[in-house]
């Protein structure tokens, strides 16, 4: 699980092939309505969408892995993606941008998505070894 900076990994040549996605820069902080774009997965289930004032990262996802997309937010006229996942090898990865703020952390819905999205992965990971 990566949250927030955990994207600067992919100043790594030997990391950024895992990451899915890249980012690349932030305007300034702004509040933001972050939508559950895949809420059947099972850690996206029951949650809410939420907002926060946060740095918009501007991320991409690489278009040349398995990568499932599941948060974005709206942010001058695009929308962006904020969280995603893939698998590798045995693995998984899951990725959200949301984090630079102690305030985004202590929203009730987005610790829900980190606890659920914790406990998938301990759960995925588990079974592939």
């Amino acid at each position: 699980l990566m949250i927030h900076q955990g994207i600067s990994l992919q100043s790594t040549p030997q990391l950024k092939p895992l990451l899915g996605g890249s980012f690349n820069g932030h305007p300034q902080e702004a509040l933001l309505s972050y939508r559950i774009s895949n809420p059947t997965l099972d850690f996206t289930k029951n949650i809410s969408d939420f907002q926060a004032f946060e740095e918009p990262y501007d991320c991409a996802l690489d278009g040349k892995t398995n990568t499932i997309e599941f948060l974005n937010y709206s942010h001058q006229g695009r929308i962006i993606p904020a969280g995603w996942y893939r698998s590798q090898s045995i693995g998984h990865i899951v990725y959200l941008s949301p984090g630079h703020h102690l305030e985004t952390l202590k929203n009730p819905a987005y610790q829900t998505l980190i606890k659920q999205t914790l406990e998938w992965l301990i759960q995925k990971n588990h079974r592939s070894l």
